[in-house]
């Protein structure tokens, strides 16, 4: 597997994740445990869990943690806003774009 292929997979597998938490937040605000969006939670972080195996194989450990802080961030605030319809401070902006920074230095230096 060349390099890219595995960045696409690692982005690929964060984006799953972020959604797999997105049920989960579905299902708090139900307030239901026992509710579907639990169990296809659940077998999403499965399916994901076989895809880091491979990934994980093939990169630093530290690069796939900053793959998968860096999309959350991103992909995490997109969900909260657009799909749950949760406002966004200005602070919460300043710190959204201070932790991409961050992950980018920590990516660059890794």
């Amino acid at each position: 597997m060349g390099k890219f292929i595995v960045l696409v997979v690692a982005i690929f597998l964060s984006v799953i994740t972020v959604l797999a938490d997105a049920l989960i937040k579905k299902a708090a605000l139900k307030n239901v445990l026992l509710s579907p969006f639990i169990f296809f939670a659940s077998i999403i972080y499965l399916v994901t869990l076989l895809g880091w195996f491979f990934v994980l194989k093939k990169i630093e450990f530290l690069n796939a943690g900053v793959i998968y802080t860096l999309i959350f961030i991103i992909f995490g605030a997109g969900v909260s806003v657009f799909y749950f319809h949760e406002e966004l401070l200005i602070r919460e902006i300043i710190g959204l774009i201070l932790a991409i920074v961050a992950v980018f230095l920590m990516y660059r230096f890794a």
